[in-house]
């Protein structure tokens, strides 16, 4: 069967082996522990936080997110082009900038130190195409909802573990930006580095929106180029942003019970929606990346996730298998029942890949 959604893509920033380049230094525990050695504290930020470090421009590059069944245009999602990212990070000479430079260039991941989040990896963009087309949006544009919908107080939460560059939770945000007077949305964004953070997954938010709105001039905007970061423009995507109801924020560290109560402080949405990706390839995390998940789900209210990872991690020990045996030995509340399905099944080439659908659900709720 065809994709229902292709890629665009330009930059040379898309990862599809992530089996490879692990640092060998990785220390091997149980897979159900939640203690991690020397991990960064779970710490919240927001935008206007870091406004003021975005530099004069930035360079971008496009992925064309297309319907082939829609007379629509492609949503474009914005990402920062990695010599930009390499530039300001040599710029800034900051303690540990040094092997986050050398980890950009030679693609390697430091467990406990960085997990990769400058780069796009493949199943991120499994995960965007999914969530392009998810039907819990609707809601969110007042087109298609009824008057009682209209006037019931509605909103989404959508939580994005290990976000990296962001692209599933910017292709909801892009979507958002074509939806007519909806309900509110928040989105957090949640990475281990705060540096990703800061340097990739704010300023691709912030591209996603000029390219998919009309602010400045009306012409087509470039799929690559630069953009000029000013006052103007971030009064412009507060105010646009503010308008529609839209709400970021963004949440470092490492998955814990800590990063579970930022992530969900002053959350008043009725509906959470959590994305991962790639987030499962090492064993020794496993447990706390199910533990966190779970504490999500179970404390959201009305809540699912979707986590998109390989198969198998080869030489790395993580998959789709070891992440449901970890996240089934995961103890219940009374009543608790966690239900997975699969969402979608790429096999085409190389290591078959996996969209799957977790949710917790109350066996004792009335039907």
């Amino acid at each position: 069967m065809a994709s229902m959604f292709s890629f665009g893509f330009s930059g040379d920033d898309i990862e599809d082996d992530i089996d490879i380049n692990i640092d060998s230094a990785e220390v091997h525990y149980n897979t159900t522990s939640t203690i991690l050695p020397d991990l960064f504290p779970a710490e919240k930020h927001l935008f206007e936080e870091w406004a003021s470090s975005l530099p004069s421009q930035i360079a971008y590059n496009t992925l064309k997110l297309e319907n082939p069944e829609s007379t629509e245009q492609p949503l474009r999602l914005g990402r920062r082009e990695l010599f930009d990212v390499r530039t300001q990070l040599m710029a800034e000479d900051a303690p540990g900038h040094e092997e986050l430079v050398s980890g950009l260039e030679q693609g390697d991941l430091k467990p406990t130190f960085y997990e990769g989040g400058f780069k796009t990896w493949e199943c991120a963009l499994d995960l965007a195409r999914l969530v392009a087309m998810e039907q819990h949006l609707q809601y969110l544009d007042a087109n298609v909802l009824n008057e009682d919908e209209r006037k019931e107080e509605r909103g989404l939460h959508v939580v994005e573990m290990g976000c990296g560059t962001a692209v599933p939770s910017l292709a909801l945000f892009a979507r958002l930006l074509r939806a007519n007077d909806g309900k509110s949305v928040r989105f957090t964004l949640a990475d281990y580095n705060s540096t990703v953070l800061r340097m990739v997954s704010l300023p691709n938010l912030l591209l996603t929106w000029w390219l998919n709105t009309t602010h400045g001039e009306m012409d087509e905007k470039p799929d690559e180029g630069e953009l000029d970061i000013d006052a103007t423009l971030l009064d412009a995507f507060r105010a646009d942003v503010l308008q529609r109801g839209i709400v970021v924020d963004f949440v470092s560290g490492a998955w814990s019970p800590e990063l579970t109560a930022l992530v969900l402080n002053d959350s008043t949405a009725t509906d959470t929606l959590v994305l991962a990706s790639e987030t499962i390839y090492s064993p020794s995390s496993l447990g706390a990346f199910s533990e966190t998940l779970m504490c999500i789900l179970r404390r959201a209210g009305k809540s699912r996730s979707l986590v998109a990872a390989k198969k198998v991690y080869f030489g790395v020990g993580g998959g789709i298998d070891e992440f449901l045996s970890v996240l089934h030995q995961q103890p219940l509340q009374a009543g608790e029942r966690v239900d997975v399905q699969r969402r979608r099944e790429i096999s085409s080439e190389g290591v078959g890949r996996i969209v799957l659908e977790v949710s917790i659900h109350d066996t004792t709720e009335t039907k």
